[in-house]
Formats: structure tokens, C-alpha cells, sequence
């Protein structure tokens, strides 16, 4: 196995690529963006002498250049055959969230030209969706700012002996669909919703009164008895193998009430056993 360790950050133009290069950065890589796929494996041989200090390299691609798609996947292919370590992190976010991150931004799409928001986007996820196949990690950045996807490639990314696993807990509604970077999904739209109590309804998990109700629910103490046990199991267990990362969310139909309270439990819960937690309410408003 060679001795130099290739990331190759890509993905949707507007999810955060630029950020999370600075963040490998941060972490001691070698970092290059917007390198043509044809010239990564000089660069990599460069990197890779013996008298280079240069161990970890991570690559910026995109769409911006041209044969992008035919020239990386066998590119990469081919480093992992010369004996290269090779991680692919695919970066996306959802359409509403790219066109308001292009409109704060006041940039254009690379493939914007005439045509509109909506259109280009759809058709860059399509072009891309190859490489997301391939990747070895996908990372919905949608319910991140810039601080948060720095946070999180720190946490991710970072040295096995300096760090602990990172539980990431997150929040959400099914309107709004599935968190497709979440590791474990525990749907708890069973427990009694507090929507239906007028007092509560207008109300959201993080207060005091709505978090009674639900915790208090026999529904949700079983539930909870369940979920500790196969936490106990599980999290030792991913801990052993090496997992930088976990994360786990609770879906319930808006993500106002239920879901946020259950994060406001397994927060609690984890922290009183040591754990390294970070929270996320994808649904809720910023504070």
C-alpha cells in the first residue's frame, strides 16, 4: 500500500466544496482544487517521492471541467489499482437550498448560461449521479452553514488518535423528506404528537412543556428502554471499527415536536456517558 492518502472532494456546484477544502486543509492535507482528472496521477507520483513529505492529498473537482466524467472515475480506478488509499466525499444539497445559496452569493451556476436555476441543477445531479455512486461518502449539506460543514469535516476527518467517534443527533419532518447522510433514521411519528394539544401547538421540543409531553408518554419510555439498549450495543461496536462519524436522526411529521424532543433526550443521555455529540434541528428556524 502506498503511503499516500488521496481525498477527492466533488459534487453539486454550490454544496460546499470550497469550504470543505479548507477545512482538509486545516487538517494537514495538501490540498489543490479545480485539478483536471487527467493530471491527478503525476501529481499524486509527485507527491509520493521519497524524500516528499506530502502523506495526505485532497483534490477539488467539479463540473467546470471538461470531461470531467469520462476522465475521473478511471482515473481513480487506476490510482486504487497502483496500491493508493483513494476516498471519494460527494457533496450535494437539495435544489431550493442550491438556487438560495447562488442567489445569497450572487454567482452563477457554472452551466448557467440562459438557462434556468432549476434546470441546471437537475441537469448537473444527472451528469453527476455516476460519481455519487461511486462515492465512499455522500453528505447532504442542506441544514449546514459554512461553520458546520467545517466542523463536521474536522470531526470526520481528523487523525484516529486525536479524536473520539462524533454523534451527530438531528431533527427532522418527513415533509421535507429523509437526511440522506444519516447512518441510523428512527421514525417516531407513533408517539402522541403534541400538535393536537392546543397549548403545545404553536410550540416547538425545545421548551420545557412540549419535552414533558413526549418523554413522558408510556410510548415513548418504552421506546426509549428499546433504544438505549441497542445504543449500548451499537455504539462500542461502531466505536471498534474505526467509526469517525455517526449519525442518527428522529423523523416526525414536521419536525417541530417529537423529533426535537427525542434529540433533546439522546443529547443528555450520550453526553452523561461521555459521548461527543453535535445537534442539528433541520426543521426548526436558526436562533
Amino acid at each position: 500500500m502506498k503511503q499516500t492518502h488521496i481525498t477527492v472532494v466533488t459534487g453539486l456546484s454550490g454544496a460546499g466544496k470550497t469550504t470543505a477544502l479548507r477545512a482538509f486543509e486545516d487538517l494537514d492535507h495538501f490540498c489543490i482544487d479545480n485539478l483536471p482528472p487527467a493530471l491527478l496521477p503525476k501529481f499524486v507520483e509527485l507527491c509520493d517521492q521519497p524524500n516528499s513529505e506530502v502523506r495526505r492529498i485532497c483534490v477539488g473537482m467539479d463540473i467546470r471541467q471538461r470531461q470531467f466524467l469520462e476522465e475521473m472515475i478511471p482515473v481513480l480506478e487506476e490510482l486504487r489499482r497502483r496500491g493508493y488509499p483513494v476516498h471519494i466525499l460527494f457533496l450535494e444539497a437539495s435544489d431550493e437550498i442550491l438556487i438560495r445559496r447562488f442567489r445569497e452569493t450572487r454567482r452563477q451556476h457554472p452551466l448557467g448560461h440562459d438557462r434556468a436555476p432549476a434546470e441546471v441543477i437537475t441537469a448537473e445531479r444527472d451528469y453527476l449521479e455516476p460519481i455519487r455512486e461511486a462515492s465512499d461518502r455522500t453528505i447532504d449539506t442542506s441544514s449546514f452553514n459554512g461553520a458546520d460543514l467545517r466542523d463536521w469535516v474536522r470531526e470526520t476527518y481528523s487523525d484516529g488518535d486525536e479524536r473520539d467517534m462524533v454523534i451527530s443527533l438531528m431533527s427532522f419532518g418527513y415533509k421535507g423528506g429523509v437526511p440522506t447522510e444519516a447512518d441510523l433514521v428512527f421514525d417516531v411519528r407513533f408517539l402522541p404528537n403534541p400538535y393536537f394539544v392546543e397549548s403545545l401547538k404553536d410550540k416547538d421540543g425545545r421548551e420545557e412543556s412540549v419535552y414533558r409531553y413526549v418523554i413522558e408518554q408510556d410510548a415513548t419510555e418504552a421506546f426509549l428502554g428499546h433504544l438505549k439498549g441497542l445504543l449500548d450495543f451499537l455504539l462500542p461496536s461502531y466505536a471498534a471499527e474505526g467509526k469517525a462519524y455517526l449519525a442518527i436522526a428522529f423523523g416526525c411529521t414536521g419536525g417541530q415536536h417529537r423529533s426535537v424532543s427525542l434529540v433533546r433526550w439522546a443529547e443528555q443521555w450520550l453526553l452523561e456517558r461521555g459521548h461527543a455529540i453535535r445537534v442539528i434541528h433541520r426543521d426548526l428556524p436558526r436562533t
